[in-house]
C-alpha cells in the first residue's frame, strides 16, 4: 500500500489557506470580488484568537482553528476537482463563499461567550453544531454578506457531526447537497488523516472528559471512561460510523480527492487508514 507523504497534509497557516482559497475563487469565478472571502478569513481568525468582542478565544486543544483550516483546505481540494470535472452541478460563486464560511465556522460553537468563566468550550460538544450555525449567521451578517449565502452556509454547517442525518436538512438542490457532503467528508478526513492525529488524541480525550465531568457523569458511565478506552474504541468508530457515512450518506464524494481523478490514490483516505491501523495494532505510544 502506498504511504502518503506528510507534505500533503502540512498544517498550513491562515494566510496560506486564505491565499489557496482566493486563488481557487479567482480561477473559477474571475469576476467575483475576493474581498468578502478575505474579510471572512480575517474575521474568523480574530474570532478564534479572542479578538472579537462577543467571544473568548478558542480554548479547546482539539477542535480549534487549526482543525478548521485543515477542513477548509480539504474541502477546497475537493471543490477544485468538482469544478473541473462536474460542470453539470453549475456551482455559483455564492455556493463557493458559503462553503468556505461553513468550513471556517463549523466548530465555532465551541467558543465561549465573553464573561463565561466555566470550563472550556468542550462543554458544548453536544450542541456545538447548532451554536456554530448561529454564530455563522451572526458573523456573516456583520460582514454584510448576502442573506441567501448566509443561510446556505448555516445549512451546510448543520450537515456536520456524527449524529447528523443529512437527508433531513432542507437543501434546495443537488449542488447544495453535494457541498454539504463534501463538508461532512472534509470534517472527518482532515482530522483522521492528520499525521499528528494520534498525538492529538489526548486533547480529544480531555474534551470528552471535561464534558462528562461538568455533567456529573460517573467515570464508569461515560462513553470513554479512560484514555485507553478512547484509543481502543476509535477503530470501531472508523469502521462502524465514519466509513459508512463516507460511503453511503456522503455518497463517496471523497473520491474527489483521488489524484489523479478519478482512479488515482486517495492520500487522505490512505493516511486515515494508516492512523487507524496503528491504533488497531496497539503501536500508538
Amino acid at each position: 500500500m502506498q504511504t502518503p507523504s506528510p507534505e500533503h497534509f502540512k498544517n498550513l497557516g491562515p494566510d496560506q489557506v486564505r491565499d489557496f482559497s482566493c486563488s481557487l475563487l479567482g480561477s473559477s469565478f474571475p469576476h467575483q470580488d475576493s474581498t468578502p472571502l478575505t474579510a471572512c478569513f480575517d474575521t474568523v481568525e480574530a474570532l478564534f484568537s479572542g479578538r472579537h468582542g462577543d467571544f473568548q478565544g478558542s480554548d479547546t486543544a482539539y477542535h480549534n482553528f487549526t482543525h478548521s483550516l485543515q477542513v477548509t483546505l480539504c474541502w477546497c481540494q475537493m471543490l477544485g476537482t468538482l469544478l473541473e470535472y462536474h460542470p453539470e452541478l453549475d456551482l455559483t460563486a455564492e455556493g463557493f463563499l458559503a462553503g468556505i464560511a461553513a468550513c471556517l465556522l463549523h466548530d465555532s460553537g465551541y467558543l465561549k461567550e465573553t464573561g463565561d468563566p466555566e470550563g472550556t468550550g468542550a462543554k458544548y460538544v453536544l450542541v456545538h453544531e447548532s451554536r456554530s450555525s448561529l454564530i455563522c449567521r451572526r458573523l456573516l451578517h456583520q460582514l454584510d454578506w448576502d442573506p441567501g449565502t448566509i443561510h446556505l452556509a448555516s445549512r451546510l454547517i448543520a450537515a456536520t457531526g456524527p449524529r447528523t442525518v443529512i437527508e433531513g436538512i432542507p437543501f434546495r438542490s443537488t449542488t447544495e447537497f453535494t457541498l454539504a457532503k463534501m463538508l461532512g467528508t472534509a470534517d472527518f478526513l482532515a482530522q483522521i488523516a492528520d499525521p499528528l492525529y494520534l498525538e492529538k488524541l489526548p486533547a480529544l480525550y480531555a474534551e470528552f472528559d471535561e464534558f462528562e465531568r461538568l455533567r456529573g457523569v460517573l467515570p464508569k458511565e461515560r462513553i470513554f471512561p479512560s484514555f485507553e478506552s478512547l484509543l481502543s474504541g476509535t477503530p470501531d468508530f472508523w469502521d462502524k460510523l465514519v466509513l459508512p457515512k463516507l460511503e453511503h450518506e456522503y455518497s463517496k464524494v471523497y473520491t474527489l480527492l483521488n489524484t489523479p481523478y478519478p482512479a488515482g490514490p486517495n492520500l487522505y483516505l490512505l493516511q486515515a487508514e494508516n492512523n487507524i491501523r496503528a491504533l488497531r495494532s496497539n503501536t500508538f505510544q
